[in-house]
């Protein structure tokens, strides 16, 4: 009997070493912090694809940029999401066709280094949208954008208006 409860404890400790070697293995393994600034790229990317499109459709619908300013970078460091002219991009977004977004978005991080970027040049109604990426596996990513800035992910109608 004693010998029985002996085993059993030894088999029981082996199972708990086993199963905290899994879970350290699989941390190791997945390595959630990368997981986590891909997923965040993820968003970045989805987020920089809608203020694209709105702005394709704002000016699609015959709108100008005439109340925005050449010498301005437009940033979701501001925080304001209105999507009525008083948001982080200062238009009005409301169009025939409807609202584009619910709101404008921002960068899952949105501090000094991860951010929106919005900048135009109003004669020519063009855009450029920049964003950092995280994930390393981004940087060709940034690289080949064809944009002026290759630690930058870049995309609009004119890629030399942000530096």
């Amino acid at each position: 009997m004693r010998r029985e409860i002996t085993v059993s404890i030894i088999i029981f400790f082996l199972i708990i070493s086993l199963v905290v070697g899994i879970i350290i293995l699989a941390l190791v393994l997945l390595k959630p912090s990368q997981t986590m600034a891909k997923l965040r790229d993820q968003q970045r990317l989805a987020d920089v694809s809608k203020i694209q499109t709105a702005l394709q459709l704002y000016l699609a619908d015959g709108r100008n940029f005439d109340e925005l300013s050449n010498a301005q970078i437009y940033s979701s460091l501001n925080g304001a999401t209105n999507t009525r002219g008083q948001g982080w991009v200062p238009l009005d977004f409301l169009l025939t066709s409807g609202d584009p977004f619910n709101g404008l978005p921002i960068d899952p991080l949105n501090d000094s280094v991860y951010h929106y970027e919005v900048a135009v040049n109003v004669s020519n109604k063009t855009f450029e949208i920049d964003c950092h990426l995280e994930d390393v596996q981004n940087q060709a990513r940034m690289a080949n954008d064809q944009g002026n800035n290759k630690m930058v992910y870049e995309v609009g109608d004119d890629l030399s208006i942000l530096k």
